[in-house]
């Protein structure tokens, strides 16, 4: 019952496959762990094939490809052609690789010269002098390589659906409040100064809690303004705001406070997103984290010091109203409506179609599947449908940052 190792690679008791001999084609079967061979029959070439001479006829006919006994652990790619060489595996397979001086397009999965080597990003091929734009900056593809200017962009934070959050530092994390939070606030001084606050409540019977409102308030005093969204409420009018500058575009309601560089964007539903400009590094606090580039510190709380362990914790220390009852423990939606998990399972699945494929090199999509799911299945208010769009235009967006359209 032993295996049998040919070139470097196993084969399991009773294995059996016809082998170029010296002078004619072998047949030969794996016993006890060691080969018989004799000269196949032509009974035996028939139902054996030759596996070895299959492969090379088909690497020689693939252009600039070559047969070998020990395919490497990742084939040398135009995206890894300049890496350390990968070690050799621990079991080999046989198969076809780039013959020396060219490497695999694993696009196009055809062997092409360095200096032939497009630029990849979203699922797309790019050619020599091609530009994208990937959030505030543009790149340009350059010998198979991305050169990007080096603007400082805005960050970004977002809260969408059933109480998820991604940080300015890019921290995703899910909170079961109902309260009015500090979103975020930051002060340069008196006058330049903005807060956002998040009302969120319970939205539906499975325990789960939705943003209903956010205020943007900026400056002190007599200088200090405020605007209030809301979900089935009609828009504010904005004609006494003079720092403040409300806009619609689409399904979006944009206010804008340009002296500061934050504006604050809501899709008149459960998704709110804030533009925080670089000069704001490291003076921000709230449930948006500290923007300081490390997410491993984003759960600090109003006191600052240590970051709190669990996003409960965090979030209910940035509650604006003491009364208001501890946050609850984020439970399995699915599990509690067992009826929908199917379903949501089946419509979340969009997010791992081709339709969305040229994002997942740049946007890991399981946070967003994950959470996707859990919304779903907890979706009773609104519609079926409101919470699932909701969850993916929330990966849809992080993909338009990212230049993947």
């Amino acid at each position: 019952t032993c295996p049998c190792q040919h070139h470097g690679m196993e084969y399991p008791p009773n294995h059996k496959e016809i082998r170029p001999g010296t002078k004619a084609l072998q047949f030969c079967e794996c016993t006890n762990g060691v080969w018989r061979c004799s000269a196949a029959s032509a009974e035996q070439i028939r139902d054996y094939p030759n596996q070895s001479l299959d492969l090379t006829t088909s690497c020689s006919a693939t252009r600039h490809q070559e047969y070998t006994h020990c395919e490497p652990p990742e084939p040398i790619t135009c995206k890894n052609m300049h890496d350390p060489p990968a070690f050799s595996p621990s079991i080999c397979r046989s198969g076809c690789i780039c013959r020396r001086g060219y490497v695999l397009d694993s696009l196009t999965k055809e062997c092409v010269k360095p200096s032939q080597c497009p630029c990849h990003h979203g699922g797309h091929s790019y050619s020599d002098g091609d530009k994208i734009q990937e959030d505030c900056n543009t790149c340009t593809c350059e010998g198979g390589k991305w050169t990007c200017t080096q603007h400082s962009c805005p960050g970004l934070c977002s809260a969408w659906g059933d109480s998820h959050f991604r940080t300015f530092d890019d921290r995703i994390f899910d909170f079961q409040g109902a309260c009015d939070y500090m979103l975020a606030k930051g002060s340069l001084s008196d006058s330049d100064s903005f807060n956002v606050a998040l009302e969120i409540v319970s939205c539906g019977t499975s325990g789960v809690s939705c943003p209903k409102a956010v205020t943007l308030s900026v400056g002190s005093g007599d200088k200090h303004e405020t605007i209030t969204f809301s979900t089935n409420k009609p828009l504010p009018v904005s004609i006494n705001l003079d720092r403040i500058t409300v806009r619609q575009a689409g399904l979006f309601v944009f206010a804008e406070v340009a002296d500061l560089g934050i504006v604050l964007q809501w899709d008149r539903g459960t998704r709110v997103i804030l533009k925080a400009d670089p000069k704001w590094k490291g003076r921000l606090k709230g449930l948006c984290g500290n923007y300081n580039g490390d997410e491993k510190d984003d759960f600090q709380t109003p006191s600052g010091g240590v970051s709190e362990v669990s996003a409960q914790l965090f979030g209910d220390s940035w509650k604006l109203q003491p009364y208001c009852p501890q946050a609850r423990p984020v439970l399995d939606t699915c599990k509690l409506h067992p009826n929908r998990k199917s379903w949501a399972v089946k419509k979340c699945g969009v997010l791992k179609s081709s339709l969305f494929r040229p994002c997942h090199s740049e946007v890991p999509i399981e946070p967003y599947l994950d959470r996707c799911i859990f919304d779903t299945c907890g979706c009773d208010q609104g519609g079926d449908c409101e919470c699932l769009c909701t969850a993916l235009a929330a990966y849809a967006q992080e993909c338009n940052t990212r230049g993947v359209h």
